[in-house]
């Protein structure tokens, strides 16, 4: 039974503390602080020629197909549209969407062979939007008013296919055939079928007509054995349900999917009736409506190309509405299903509860105790029992609790008014700030020679500058990087043959704050080298730049068809030109090649520590040394190599 708190409380005027400022809102905690979560369960029952599966229906109402001349769908459309544009063939696919979003269509035999199939997905179901925003923009246009073409039962068609005539078999059908939608993920699938249909031919072009059929009771196959036609069951967690409904129509509904535990995100009282509360959930979208809460602004160019970033945090979060008395969501396993979970509430947050964090707040970060700023209703009093939190008005400064590194971290503050007490958290993902890793590299100088070279090198990202938060000069802005080069055997330049070093160090600043090996990034470096081969000696620094990021969308795919490639990928470009030489008998560039440094470098993520590497670049040396004497001439050093690295390291 639900027990309700009817609670008050004084706040100031405000509803929201969320502003232009402030925009990040922080979550409740609400599981055990007043909201109760019993396990799920699965619930059906058929009544008549109709299946109930929780909350949700499959009738003859709401799945059905439907095949007609356009110019026949709505009499508006017919005198808004220009002469001659609906003269195609229409097919009509009406569907349960909340139970099976998008899959397979197929087109099935009397005897059970597929005769044809197509995939609705995202593209598919554009071309049907486009082609109805087509429809509408002509309605408009003849002056029927927005309210009257969205009475047409056409624009809540969730799908069709223009060009039926062309593209699917119907004109050339004899026998009986039936629908089937189905989805398919891992080892689980959703399908529905329809009753059996049959192509009824007229002068005027085919229709589709339910064949008929002898009235046949409902039954239920639980577990692969028959059950009731109606029951509630637990819905054990991690162990798989396997369930087939059909209804006296044919109609059928089956599907082999695991239930999976809900993973709430927020719950608070909804702004507009106390009598209905917002629930967040992260992972798969609720079975009834629901609004996208973290919806990526991704540019079409980009998902064109296959651009998107595949490391960092890809959680996306559905919020929906339910009622307070007797709360319910209705959800889906792996594999599909529908399953029911219960609430028990005592009590529930408002948004007058919740602090805003800063736009500034970090998406990410490298130490336990991060400063972030935020603002709370001036009534209220914050607390934390993990970090420290400072207060002053509407305004704090929150300590943030990050304790493990490459996971992410929840840490909570309590914002209690009077006896009423809610946790709210935000999270963050701590990173590794060093790096360490051993390479090996083949390298092909100007003699066209093959030499081996070692190298150790060593990375840092410092959160801050010395304690020091400025946005724009702190706060995960400065990294360091260094690296020792060393040839396994003498190379051979000219008429010498020496062994050649190589010892460099980088000061990095990124031009966006974030997370080495996470955030995306271009920078700037100042770069220093000091380079050794037999008598030649030379100090120099000059700038660079670098870019760095996950490997994109397109090039991962490929790797990944490796199975021993399919782990995160990281790569970065970085250029660096010297141009002034610390030594004063050396003189850099006298030869017009000048000293640069081209490297592309990328990391696979074994494990969050270990990882593997490889990289391709170029590297020019050009200096002259001078032995200050009238009776030996000043000596050019000039060295070209192309080189290939792999290695391995760790981050911690």
């Amino acid at each position: 039974m639900l027990l309700l708190s009817l609670f008050s409380f004084s706040v100031s005027a405000r509803t929201s503390m969320k502003s232009r400022e402030t925009p990040l809102p922080m979550n409740f905690d609400v599981l055990g602080h007043g909201v109760e979560a019993p396990g799920m369960t699965f619930e059906y029952q058929i009544e008549g020629d109709e299946l109930r599966v929780g909350d949700l229906k499959l009738n003859t109402d709401n799945f059905y197909f439907k095949l007609l001349p356009a110019n026949r769908m709505d009499a508006r459309l017919n005198k808004a549209a220009e002469p001659g544009s609906l003269k195609d063939w229409v097919l009509l696919f009406q569907w349960p969407e909340h139970m099976i979003a998008e899959g397979e269509l197929e087109l099935i035999s009397r005897t059970g062979h597929t005769i044809w199939k197509i995939s609705i997905d995202t593209k598919a179901l554009k071309i049907w939007n486009d082609q109805l925003s087509l429809w509408q923009k002509e309605m408009i246009q003849a002056k029927i008013s927005k309210e009257e073409f969205l009475k047409s039962p056409l624009f809540r068609i969730p799908f069709g296919l223009r060009d039926a005539q062309v593209s699917s078999p119907f004109w050339s059908l004899e026998d009986t055939f039936h629908f089937c939608f189905s989805k398919t993920e891992g080892a689980g699938q959703t399908r529905l079928c329809t009753q059996q249909y049959q192509i009824n031919k007229t002068a005027n072009g085919p229709s589709l007509a339910v064949v008929p059929r002898t009235p046949e009771p409902g039954r239920v196959i639980l577990m692969n054995e028959p059950a009731k036609l109606a029951d509630v069951l637990p819905a054990p967690e991690k162990k798989a349900i396997q369930f087939y409904a059909e209804l006296p129509s044919g109609m059928s509904y089956e599907f082999f999917a695991t239930p999976e535990r809900i993973h709430l995100t927020d719950m608070v009282e909804d702004p507009k009736s106390p009598d209905y509360a917002l629930i967040v959930v992260e992972g798969r979208p609720p079975l009834t409506a629901w609004t996208l809460v973290n919806k990526q602004t991704i540019s079409e160019w980009i998902k064109k190309i296959g651009w998107q970033q595949t490391i960092g945090d890809f959680r996306q979060y559905y919020r929906a509405r339910i009622p307070v008395k007797d709360p319910s969501i209705m959800l889906s396993g792996l594999g599909g299903g529908a399953f029911k979970q219960k609430f028990e509430i005592t009590q529930l947050p408002t948004e007058k509860f919740r602090p805003y964090l800063s736009e500034r707040t970090p998406k990410s970060t490298y130490n336990d105790g991060t400063p972030l700023f935020g603002k709370k209703n001036s009534e209220l009093a914050v607390s934390s029992t993990q970090n420290s939190v400072q207060v002053e008005g509407e305004d704090f400064v929150w300590s943030f609790g990050a304790v493990e590194r490459g996971k992410m971290n929840r840490s909570s503050l309590l914002v209690q008014n009077g006896a009423l007490v809610f946790s709210a958290y935000h999270e963050l993902y701590k990173g590794y700030s060093r790096e360490i890793s051993a390479r090996l590299s083949g390298v092909i100088g100007s003699e066209n020679a093959l030499t081996l070279m070692s190298e150790l090198a060593f990375n840092y990202w410092f959160e801050d500058l010395l304690g020091w938060n400025n946005y724009w000069l702190g706060r995960q802005r400065w990294g360091v990087s260094l690296k020792a080069f060393q040839s396994l055997s003498t190379i051979k330049i000219s008429n010498k043959n020496s062994a050649l070093t190589s010892y460099t160090g980088e000061i990095k600043y990124r031009l966006d704050p974030g997370l080495w090996g996470r955030d995306e990034s271009w920078g700037l470096i100042t770069g220093y080298q000091k380079v050794g081969y037999d008598y030649f000696q030379s100090d120099m620094v000059g700038p660079g730049f670098f870019w760095a990021r996950s490997m994109p969308q397109i090039f991962d795919k490929i790797f990944n068809l490796f199975p021993y490639m399919n782990y995160p990928k990281w790569v970065d470009l970085e250029f660096i030109y010297y141009v002034l030489s610390l030594a004063p008998d050396t003189q850099l560039g006298l030869g017009g090649a000048g000293n640069w440094s081209l490297n592309f470098h990328g990391q696979i993520l074994f494990t969050e520590q270990f990882f593997g590497e490889a990289g391709f670049g170029i590297k020019q040396y050009d200096y002259s040394h001078s032995f200050n004497s009238p009776r030996i001439r000043d000596q050019n050093f000039t060295f070209t190599s192309f080189y290939g690295t792999v290695g391995l390291g760790y981050k911690f």
